[in-house]
């Protein structure tokens, strides 16, 4: 039986913990009042989530690279 790590769960978990960043970081540092909060915000949100995912696509990729050596 082959054990593979479930890639949605860890894409979802990277993109929610990077919208929680981003959520953090755009409500906590200073804005300029030209692009205002929300837009700030947004951006953040884009950037920090697919950064997100990215590192979840690869934390289940090294696990299952793990995995297949182990065995």
């Amino acid at each position: 039986m082959r054990r593979a790590p479930r890639y949605p769960a860890f894409l979802v978990t990277g993109a929610v913990l990077g919208l929680l960043v981003a959520l953090i970081s755009g409500f906590t540092g200073p804005v300029d009042p030209s692009v205002g909060r929300g837009r700030l915000v947004g951006y953040l949100a884009i950037g920090f989530g697919l950064l997100g995912l990215l590192l979840g696509a690869l934390a289940a990729i090294a696990i299952e690279t793990l995995n297949r050596r182990s065995r």
